[in-house]
């Protein structure tokens, strides 16, 4: 992760832990995927997106960032 600056990390008040950030939006895990090749909330209701190395998120809650 040090070698990628498009990664970071902020305090969650609500977990009251670390989280990992991607082009300062935090990162989330999809909890209906169920192994490594799972994609299944690429998209989802126009708030979930993947990270793509080299590409900014394209949705987040309908926002480009």
């Amino acid at each position: 992760m040090a070698s990628n600056s498009n990664f970071g990390i902020v305090y969650n008040e609500d977990i009251k832990m670390l989280q990992l950030t991607y082009f300062d939006l935090p990162v989330y895990y999809w909890f209906k995927d169920s192994n490594i090749k799972n994609f299944t909330g690429d998209g989802v209701q126009n708030a979930w997106s993947l990270i793509v190395q080299g590409k900014k998120p394209v949705m987040f809650n309908g926002l480009n960032k």
